[in-house]
């Protein structure tokens, strides 16, 4: 992906759809057109450039079409938040909003997750690390493994992870390695919940935690790390919003 060729592509659009508002000078296509094509290109970078500099330009392009387009991205958050119903009828709305944002989230990577164990297609052996386990967990109790080090061990002598008997209930009664994908998405997608709570603590409006909750969960990074395998790793970020919640609530659940 070249990036004068982005560049160059960014502002041949911005110059056509400029012309456009020549003959409508209320339109604010040129705004709305630039950030939208920033924007689009900003996600196709992150799947296909590898250098961090390059990467950064990208960036930088994105965060200048949003201070460019902040005029028409204000009027328009405005007009959607006039649009809204008031009341409990909006906070409804802004919870269905961020739970339809989950819910894409865990049916997108999940079945694509699911679809990668039954295809067998994973990058290394991590994968056949936690099947093995769970499979002993799920008759001893115990995280025992043979293919980690080559060696009888415990995986907790690797990875200290407790968290896993949380799903423990779950894969004794579905004991495959697609119930393992799907409660690795389960769990990040937990993430939204704490953070919904969280912006309620900060005094933020609905839709703003809403929108929030959204971008978590579109971030590409967020969700990418279940296409590798499953690995406790991904679940750093969902356990310190459930922890910064339950300290700012001064609560156990």
């Amino acid at each position: 992906l070249s990036l004068f060729g982005v560049l160059l592509g960014i502002l041949l659009f911005f110059a056509l759809l400029s012309a456009l508002r020549w003959f409508r000078p209320e339109w604010e296509g040129e705004k709305w057109g630039t950030f939208a094509g920033a924007f689009v290109l900003f996600f196709v970078a992150l799947t296909q450039v590898c250098s961090p500099y390059v990467y950064l330009a990208f960036c930088a392009v994105l965060l200048g079409a949003c201070v460019y387009a902040q005029s028409a991205l204000a009027r328009a958050g405005q007009a959607l938040s006039a649009a809204l119903p008031q009341g409990r009828a909006r906070r409804w709305t802004c919870m269905a909003v961020a739970g339809a944002a989950g819910l894409g989230f865990c049916l997108y990577i999940g079945v694509c997750t699911v679809a990668k164990v039954r295809a067998l297609y994973m990058p290394n052996f991590d994968f056949g690390i936690f099947a093995q386990m769970f499979a002993t967990m799920r008759r001893t109790g115990l995280p025992d493994t043979t293919v980690e080090r080559n060696a009888l061990l415990s995986h907790f002598g690797v990875h200290f992870s407790p968290v896993y008997y949380l799903w423990l209930p779950f894969y004794a009664l579905f004991p495959y390695g697609e119930t393992l994908a799907v409660l690795q998405v389960l769990t990040l997608a937990s993430a939204a919940v704490p953070l919904w709570r969280l912006g309620g603590r900060y005094g933020l409006s609905d839709p703003v935690r809403a929108g929030l909750c959204a971008l978590l969960l579109l971030y590409p990074a967020f969700g990418g790390g279940c296409f590798y395998s499953v690995h406790e790793n991904k679940f750093l970020l969902p356990l310190l919003l459930w922890l910064l919640c339950f300290l700012e609530e001064d609560r156990l659940l």
